[in-house]
């Protein structure tokens, strides 16, 4: 993804994260996108339930999370020695978590509550509404953490062996959604309980795995692979494939009845039976 930013991918993922939430406020901001351009290639950003805060992570060798409002940019903290592979943004925008060689967990006025150091590269972080619970894939296997910082599991992969750990989790932290890439072996999903129990464990493709998502109930789990995307159920069972367009990033909307797809250039929306309902070609150069 190029230096600058623009608002529309965000509002889609906007649409998806918070339709038919009660309580909002939206159309004061939806109807003004905006723009800001960063130092350095964005890798990851994430966005908060009213649609106004927006945090933003940067490429090495000059990483940085940049924290916005409406636009503006409120502070910006330097990363040393790694992009900033993946973040999430609470939704109140009170809370980040980011993660490169290190977990970090940062507040809206950018203090830095604690920080982890892991052994690997840590590639993904997701963390449920209210920052209780915050899940993050990293080379050497899935861990949760607790709003304060206390490890609660970490189930172990082997990092010389493994790539992309993406994790993802329910808003009550009742499920979190995992992938792997295991060398000479496959792309596997996984999916834990919140008390690190495995529930099951699957292989689904020899392809590189690319995003994860599960849906608030837990019901669905979607993946995006470099060969398509599919989509399983709660037990493990693929519902069916799509083997035309690549996953680069995933998302199910809060009420099961859609899924967004994002390909090299276009976001596509599907219904939940796999059938496509729309493409969208978001703005940014």
């Amino acid at each position: 993804m190029t230096k600058r930013l623009l608002l529309l991918v965000l509002l889609l993922m906007f649409f998806l994260n918070v339709q038919q939430t009660p309580n909002l406020t939206t159309a004061a901001n939806l109807d003004q996108p905006w723009e800001y351009t960063t130092e350095y290639n964005v890798r990851s950003v994430a966005i908060s339930h009213d649609g106004q805060n927006v945090a933003v992570g940067t490429e090495y060798p000059h990483a940085s999370i940049y924290y916005l409002t409406n636009g503006k940019l409120l502070w910006k903290y330097d990363i040393r020695g790694s992009s900033v592979y993946g973040l999430d943004i609470s939704a109140d925008g009170e809370y980040i978590v980011a993660v490169g060689n290190k977990v970090r967990f940062l507040t809206r006025g950018k203090r830095v509550l604690w920080e982890y150091d892991i052994p690997t590269t840590v590639i993904s972080a997701e963390m449920t509404p209210n920052a209780e619970y915050i899940a993050v894939g990293a080379y050497n296997g899935v861990y949760l953490f607790s709003k304060n910082g206390e490890v609660l599991w970490h189930y172990p992969f082997e990092p010389s062996k493994t790539r992309s750990v993406y994790v993802a989790i329910t808003p009550d932290g009742k499920y979190i959604a995992a992938t792997s890439l295991i060398e000479h072996d496959g792309s596997y999903v996984y999916l834990f309980s919140r008390d690190g129990d495995l529930i099951w464990r699957k292989k689904v493709s020899n392809s590189f795995v690319l995003s994860v998502d599960i849906s608030d109930d837990g019901k669905y789990l979607a993946v995006g692979l470099d060969s398509g995307w599919f989509l399983l159920n709660r037990w493990g069972d693929i519902l069916y494939t799509n083997s035309e367009i690549r996953g680069w990033a995933i998302a199910i909307s809060k009420d099961n009845q859609y899924i967004a797809v994002r390909d090299t250039r276009k976001v596509y929306i599907f219904d939940i039976k796999g059938s496509k309902v729309g493409g969208y070609k978001p703005i940014f150069c």
